[in-house]
């Protein structure tokens, strides 16, 4: 080896053991990797810049705007309620159901994003039914990484073989697609043997999943069907593009701008959604769990109660809060009272939330007013313990 080739396998060496102690973000790593390469010489900047695969970074842009448009509508949340329920709140059939919804969304969209999509409902579902939701995100990481391998946009390594070996779409189906299957038979064959015991809840839970309505997790319905037919296009369109003449990331990109644009969405969050990290709080924030680590289901538990916000102070009746969209909010309510929940300009009630085990003892409703000084409509939630 010569002291050039010697120089950058250290480089790399360093990049890789950084990124996985992270110490420094993953980007942050590349990005002094790369311009090390340059300082020393081993790289020129025309060279490295011809490195870049930009047909993947289109494909992945683009479908992420995409999803960023769509998940507005509640479709992911429609599919997850309505997969439970077809399940009929079965704890082993609801988490084979989610470990294939996965696996096939993950074929088109980021693996990440596909996770980040589901998860959600499946922490709603599982406090449901009063299960270890650790389990069902397992098998959903699993799921997506294996599903996001069966087509040609559903992993960067995929794109960037197929860019580089010109391999249509339905090519590169129909070489990893049966493998795929075979793979995902195995999976759900070797976590049925690892989890189906323990996944046993009592008749009444899983009454309770065949009482929620997937239809009230639809926020926009002129936006859900534009959604759908999309969808389907952007399908038909990847697997047609070779014929077209199209590469993904043009057709990728052009999906997005005309989702935006017949969804009518605001553009910022749109594009700011594309890159928007998981929030984790910071483990000293909760002295009690400051000096030990903790673990599962344990972790998940600490988490959301470090992520739930309480009112600051409390004046004439009302109760402040300082606003973080990463926090889940207390709301105390006086039993056979009143207590209304003002939410902001243009934020909405979706879906309907649980309550507690026995709804019989509230009373939820939800109303629009007018805002005094702006005169713009804001909802209102009224919730009433009885």
């Amino acid at each position: 080896m010569t002291a050039s080739q010697i120089i950058a396998l250290a480089i790399f060496v360093a990049v890789i053991a950084v990124i996985v102690s992270e110490k420094l973000h993953r980007a942050a790593c590349a990005l002094i990797g790369a311009v090390l390469l340059m300082l020393i010489g081993i790289l020129e900047p025309a060279e490295a810049l011809g490195f870049i695969d930009f047909n993947t970074i289109g494909v992945l842009i683009g479908m992420m705007m995409f999803v960023a448009v769509v998940k507005n509508s509640g479709i992911f949340e429609y599919l997850a309620v309505k997969a439970a329920k077809i399940a009929k709140g079965n704890p082993w059939k609801i988490m084979v159901y989610f470990m294939i919804i996965t696996a096939v969304l993950s074929a088109f969209l980021d693996n990440v994003t596909t996770v980040l999509l589901i998860g959600p409902m499946t922490f709603s579902i599982c406090k449901t039914l009063e299960l270890n939701p650790i389990p069902y995100l397992m098998t959903q990481i699993i799921s997506s990484n294996v599903g996001g391998t069966a087509t040609l946009i559903g992993d960067p390594p995929n794109i960037m073989i197929g860019s580089a070996a010109e391999i249509p779409f339905v090519q590169f189906c129909i070489y990893d697609g049966p493998i795929v299957v075979i793979v995902m038979i195995a999976s759900i064959l070797g976590f049925k043997f690892l989890y189906k015991k323990g996944l046993t809840v009592s008749p009444e839970k899983m009454e309770l999943i065949m009482q929620m309505d997937e239809k009230a997790e639809i926020r926009d319905k002129a936006l859900f069907v534009k959604s759908i037919v999309m969808i389907f296009l952007v399908a038909l369109a990847f697997i047609l593009h070779d014929a077209i003449g199209l590469k993904t990331s043009v057709i990728a990109l052009s999906c997005a701008a005309l989702m935006i644009l017949i969804g009518k969405q605001d553009v910022e969050e749109t594009v700011v959604y594309v890159d928007r990290p998981v929030y984790v709080p910071e483990q000293h924030d909760n002295p009690e769990t400051e000096n030990k680590k903790l673990t599962g289901y344990d972790a998940v538990t600490d988490i959301q109660k470090r992520a739930t916000q309480k009112p600051e102070h409390y004046k004439r009746g009302t109760f402040f809060y300082q606003f973080n969209d990463n926090f889940v909010f207390e709301v105390y309510a006086q039993p056979y009272h009143l207590t209304d929940i003002v939410l902001e300009e243009g934020e909405v009630v979706i879906g309907t939330p649980l309550l507690s085990e026995d709804e019989s003892v509230w009373e939820l409703t939800a109303g629009v007013a007018k805002n005094p000084i702006t005169g713009k409509d804001v909802q209102h939630l009224f919730v009433k313990p009885a």
